[in-house]
């Protein structure tokens, strides 16, 4: 039960997160594209209204508040965009810090991940996520090679493999983020687990191959 509600959870999560980014670049957008074309009058129409209340002194005071007002309602649509990006980010900022609280993968007794000891292909990439291996060999021998050993296990339906080798690509995504975000290492670490890979699942004939085209995005788990 645990084990299903987390993949549960998992899926409402993923969900939400695109749903987030879907309105920060829709917001972007409108706020570009549609709100800037049709604020610009305001200012032209504020800048002639205080060129009045430098011309004529006589009328500085009215001018000058008139300008004013109409340059608060042109930046108006500016304010609620500004307004509704924060209120997202700070969303977004509070939702990774209530699933980061909530990450508690099994540990050794030296406190790092104990990644032998992680069943579940879903906490598996959480942890990859959020525990990064601080080296190439270190993510190969860890979570990587955790992956890996899932999906050597034959005992294992073929789409439930595949699953586990959909979710394998969180570990080397994590780790270019954070720890090749050069061309030449991301390609490394691109190359090194696609080695292993090859190494690994080659004596699995046609089902290897199918497991190696899913973590490359070829395939997907549904064939």
């Amino acid at each position: 039960m645990g084990y299903r509600l987390n993949i549960a959870l998992n899926r409402i999560q993923t969900r939400v997160d695109r749903l987030s980014e879907r309105l920060e670049s829709e917001t972007w957008e409108r706020m570009v594209r549609t709100w800037t074309p049709r604020t610009w009058p305001f200012a032209v129409i504020a800048g002639l209204w205080f060129l009045a209340a430098w011309l004529w002194p006589g009328m500085r005071f009215s001018a000058t508040l008139a300008g004013g007002a109409v340059v608060v309602a042109g930046a108006l649509p500016w304010l609620a965009a500004g307004t509704l990006l924060t209120a997202q980010a700070v969303f977004n900022w509070r939702a990774r810090q209530a699933r980061r609280a909530a990450h508690q993968p099994p540990r050794k007794p030296d406190g790092s991940v104990d990644w032998a000891a992680i069943d579940s292909y879903v906490l598996l990439s959480e942890a990859a996520w959020y525990d990064v291996p601080k080296t190439l060999e270190a993510m190969m021998t860890g979570p990587m090679n955790r992956f890996i050993e899932m999906a050597e296990d034959r005992a294992v339906p073929i789409r439930g493999r595949a699953r586990e080798m959909e979710f394998a690509r969180i570990v080397p995504e994590a780790f270019k983020r954070r720890r090749a975000r050069k061309p030449e290492a991301a390609r490394r670490v691109d190359e090194t687990v696609l080695a292993e890979l090859e190494r690994r699942l080659a004596d699995q004939g046609s089902d290897g191959r199918y497991l190696i085209d899913v973590y490359l995005g070829k395939r997907t788990h549904n064939g």
